[in-house]
């Protein structure tokens, strides 16, 4: 079942402003990213900025039973 963007990011007390704020889009792009999907390429830093997990913003790109990377500081 897949949660959408705006139920994920009220948990985590954001809106769509407060995301496009923060990644400097414009809110009609996080409200189309609402509405169909966060691309690919923008996963990584919306997980960053929203501590929401990836399998839960794409889980067709990340199913929740793949492990994460781990990153590490050289």
């Amino acid at each position: 079942m897949n949660v959408s963007l705006a139920k994920l990011l009220s948990a985590k007390k954001m809106r769509f402003i407060d995301l496009a704020r923060a990644i400097g889009v414009d809110k009609a792009t996080v409200t189309r990213w609402g509405q169909k999907r966060i691309p690919a390429e923008r996963i990584v830093e919306v997980e960053s900025i929203t501590g929401i997990p990836r399998h839960k913003l794409r889980p067709d790109l990340y199913p929740e039973s793949t492990p994460q990377p781990v990153e590490t500081a050289e």
